[in-house]
């Protein structure tokens, strides 16, 4: 079972937006990923705990996923793209993380799936991949507290100037080719 911080449960499940406040030092998004667990488990009749565990296994294979199609895409390996997963699984810190309501696992996916996204929308382009990337970057900031909202402005202005960059540079060759 995922283990979950005790103390603040009852008052999280009854007055949550008022435990967001208090709670200023939590990620916000981590608070409410707690809130629903806790939602959850108390419509289900289980343990929060089960209902974690079950989330964060879902999130673990998400990473798995998602890693594996980052990787395979990057290198054009789909062996090299399941030896990175390998590498992630054989690691200590996936399962002690995967086991602790903590920040680092979800955080883990958001970012994979933001470099996933963003690789994507540089291919394919596409308003629904960017609004995509925005949103997971917006749930990177609201899951780590470190993670400030001016990284997430750098991360996305940088991806909107090498797209740019790559459409000028197929332009260039496409004249070129005429």
């Amino acid at each position: 079972h995922v283990q979950l911080p005790q103390g603040f449960c009852r008052r999280l499940l009854e007055h949550p937006f008022e435990s967001l406040w208090l709670l200023h030092g939590q990620p916000p998004g981590l608070n409410l990923l707690f809130f629903v667990v806790l939602g959850l488990a108390d419509r289900l009749g289980v343990a929060p705990e089960s209902v974690a565990t079950v989330i964060f296994a879902l999130v673990g294979w998400g990473t798995c996923l998602v890693l594996h199609d980052l990787a395979s895409e990057l290198s054009g390996s789909r062996i090299l793209g399941w030896v990175t997963v390998l590498a992630l699984v054989a690691g200590p810190g996936f399962h002690v993380y995967r086991n602790l309501f903590f920040y680092p696992f979800p955080l883990e996916l958001l970012l994979l799936l933001a470099a996933w996204l963003s690789l994507r929308w540089l291919r394919r382009g596409g308003t629904g991949g960017l609004i995509a990337v925005a949103a997971t970057l917006t749930s990177v900031c609201l899951t780590r507290t470190l993670f400030h909202p001016l990284w997430a402005v750098i991360f996305f202005a940088l991806l909107l100037a090498l797209r740019a960059l790559l459409a000028g540079a197929e332009r260039r060759s496409f004249v070129r080719a005429e």
